[in-house]
């Protein structure tokens, strides 16, 4: 018993300074946030309880229903779109054929790309005045497209982006996959099971944890 509560004890005094700076720099300011959504509140005068005015005009204000509507597109439609395909190429790169490791590199290399870079390239590809793209739009006869300024291309151009510079989470997939006993497939085809079936019913069921943990960093 002495051993274990010693165990628990070193464990718990590890653990402390990240439970301490979650309270102090989490649950704290979140629960004053919430508290202050309450009232009117300008940091400078002491706090005055107005109920749920202040929700009252968030949801007349068109600004943030515009932002909120983005929020959601990208919660529910950005994210379930980029891990399914991030799974996808994970899978195809999980394949052992001849030269795949230098598939596996090239896949991976945007991700190191820094973020200005990565601004710069994509303003070259899709620029509204000299883009790449544009100008062979207008080759071919097609008027240019602002794709950064148009509201119905900005949001896709950017879950673009997102899934072009995947490799981190890629490989962290790759490495689930990986960690697959190889013996359930075995057992499968044995059985019968197509490759579709395979990755129902073993391959996303075993990963499972690492997509519930990407997608919640998301």
């Amino acid at each position: 018993m002495t051993s274990r509560w010693k165990e628990e004890g070193t464990f718990l005094l590890f653990i402390l300074p990240w439970i301490v700076g979650f309270l102090v720099f989490f649950v704290g300011p979140a629960a004053l946030s919430m508290i202050y959504s309450f009232a009117d509140y300008n940091s400078v005068t002491p706090p005055q309880w107005i109920g749920f005015d202040n929700y009252r005009d968030l949801f007349k204000d068109q600004i943030y229903l515009k932002s909120f509507g983005n929020t959601l597109y990208f919660v529910f439609i950005a994210v379930p779109i980029t891990v399914m395909f991030q799974i996808l190429i994970s899978v195809v790169l999980n394949v052992e054929i001849k030269g795949i490791r230098f598939f596996r590199t090239i896949y991976y290399l945007p991700y190191l790309v820094p973020p200005v870079a990565t601004v710069i390239i994509w303003l070259l590809l899709f620029g509204t005045d000299g883009g790449f793209v544009n100008q062979l739009l207008e080759a071919v006869g097609i008027p240019k497209v602002d794709w950064f300024g148009s509201e119905g291309w900005s949001k896709p151009l950017i879950v673009t982006i997102g899934i072009w510079s995947s490799g981190g989470p890629v490989l962290i997939f790759l490495a689930a996959l990986k960690g697959v006993p190889a013996q359930l497939y075995e057992a499968a085809r044995i059985d019968g099971a197509s490759r579709i079936r395979q990755f129902f019913t073993i391959t996303l069921p075993m990963i499972s944890p690492t997509i519930l943990s990407r997608w919640c960093c998301r």
